[in-house]
């Protein structure tokens, strides 16, 4: 790395957006091309950055996640989620509406809207994106 503040961010900045389309790539493509977790001294790296302040802590370990690193994941907390919130869970987190879980899952707008209201109490969140984060880092979300 070089010395100069700037150009250090920059290249920082770049692996972590090398590191989420490498993740996003093995995501969509499958385990026959995936790619090597990150090295232990990239994550260390990105990881004081995000302490230092110059990198968004969230953004640095969904990153990380994404590009396969185990250590990224959240140990569950909290009480469990039921299947049935599991379900929604994952629509929400793939930006589905209300209206479209609850044609999919052949439940009433309004038991979506009472799944989603327990989701967040339970996660600890109180925004659909959020929870998709949460989904994310845990390993929550299923392949289409």
């Amino acid at each position: 790395m070089t010395k100069n503040p700037r150009s250090r961010f920059a290249a920082l900045a770049g692996v972590s957006l090398s590191l989420f389309a490498g993740g996003c790539a093995t995501a969509r493509v499958g385990p026959e091309t995936a790619r090597p977790p990150p090295s232990g001294a990239a994550g260390a790296e990105l990881r004081a950055m995000s302490r230092s302040g110059a990198l968004d802590a969230d953004a640095v370990e969904a990153s990380l996640a994404a590009a396969g690193d185990r250590r990224s994941q959240v140990a569950p907390s909290g009480p469990a989620l039921t299947a049935r919130e599991l379900d929604v869970l994952r629509l929400l987190a793939r930006g589905r509406t209300n209206k479209e879980i609850a044609q999919q899952l052949r439940i009433s707008d309004r038991t979506v809207q009472h799944h989603t209201i327990h989701i967040y109490g339970k996660l600890g969140v109180d925004t659909r994106a959020a929870a998709a984060l949460h989904a994310a880092r845990q390993g929550l979300l299923e392949p289409e």
